[in-house]
């Protein structure tokens, strides 16, 4: 099965929004948990974000957005997760509902996808859940030496209310989400967790708004 691919090398992780303790590359395309780069944080009052661990893109969606967007996930564990410990999540919504806490996942409006550890399968599981719609896939153990990549696609469709998730490594559909409202100046936000049990990257690969 083919999946749409675009490049757009003008969609990045807007440094503005990042929020006070995590970390991005200075060519703004890799999200990380904790410092690795040594470059300067920069933030604009009122603007970077205050409660959601993440960044947003730097684009904002509507009702006719078309658009692919391309990541690659890398975690390693070296302190056993418990509970419904996060890794990361992707989140389309409202600025004003993402940033409400560090996630949003379970929220009565918008998307959103989570890797985390599952407290039913005792593993790293992802989550995607809109409406009624609710998917579960196992990634990996959740103990200390695991480490572990993904490379997830997300075709947003406004005009068909569609959201499609890919795992483009396997060139396969993990799920599709219907009657999907995306609203004027929805933004597409990425949280990273954990920085005491994990270290976990997201890198935008690719983006593109193709209306």
């Amino acid at each position: 099965m083919k999946f749409l691919t675009i490049s757009d090398p003008s969609s990045y992780f807007d440094v503005t929004t990042l929020h006070r303790d995590r970390c991005m590359s200075a060519d703004h395309r890799v999200l990380s948990n904790k410092e690795m780069w040594g470059t300067p944080k920069q933030f604009l009052a009122g603007q970077h974000l205050r409660n959601y661990t993440g960044a947003l893109l730097n684009i904002s969606l509507g009702k006719d957005t078309v658009c692919y967007f391309q990541f690659k996930v890398m975690y390693r564990i070296f302190r056993n997760l418990k509970a419904s410990n996060l890794i990361c999540e992707v989140a389309i919504n409202k600025r004003r509902e993402i940033d409400i806490s560090e996630s949003s996942f379970f929220r009565n409006s918008g998307w959103s996808l989570q890797i985390c550890r599952c407290i039913d399968c005792y593993k790293v599981c992802l989550f995607a859940h809109c409406n009624a719609t609710f998917i579960h896939k196992s990634l990996s153990e959740d103990k200390a030496g695991t480490s572990h990549s993904c490379s997830l696609g997300l075709y947003v469709n406004a005009r068909q209310r569609t959201i499609r998730l890919v795992e483009t490594t396997k060139n396969s559909l993990v799920g599709v989400f219907l009657n999907v409202d995306i609203a004027e100046e929805d933004v597409v936000a990425f949280g990273v967790y954990n920085p005491s049990r994990l270290d976990v990257t997201v890198t935008l690969d690719s983006g593109s708004d193709v209306n």
